[in-house]
């Protein structure tokens, strides 16, 4: 949060410098492990076409809104929805991947303590 500044200081008298290179990482503590199962029966995906797909978590028992995620192998979240459930049967929601590159993606629902999550294959 807020402006970062990098600062370089050359205590030499006279002999100039260069700064050839620089990183700086940013790291957070989003959790892809599942502690508590938020459903038992899981998260159903079903590919449709052109990398699109059908996210269902169904259950009776829940009612409250629901974060879902998606997640690249390297931990980046590269999509948030807030799911509901309408119906009373379960959530559900259809994911458009075409735009992404191929790989393996993870999809995560949950409520922040509890959660389910199911891999999905981009072509």
């Amino acid at each position: 949060m807020g402006d970062w500044t990098l600062v370089i200081v050359d205590n030499f008298n006279g002999d100039g410098g260069t700064l050839n290179s620089w990183d700086l990482q940013l790291c957070g503590n989003m959790n892809l492990s599942v502690d508590e199962i938020l459903v038992e029966d899981g998260i159903t995906i079903i590919y449709e076409e052109n990398n699109h797909f059908l996210v269902k978590l169904p259950t009776n028992s829940i009612n409250e809104r629901l974060n879902m995620n998606v997640f690249n192998v390297l931990g980046q979240n590269i999509m948030w929805r807030t799911l509901e459930n309408d119906s009373g049967q379960g959530y559900e929601y259809r994911i458009d991947m075409s735009h992404v590159a191929a790989g393996i993606y993870f999809v995560k629902i949950g409520n922040g303590t509890r959660s389910n999550i199911k891999r999905i294959i981009v072509k």
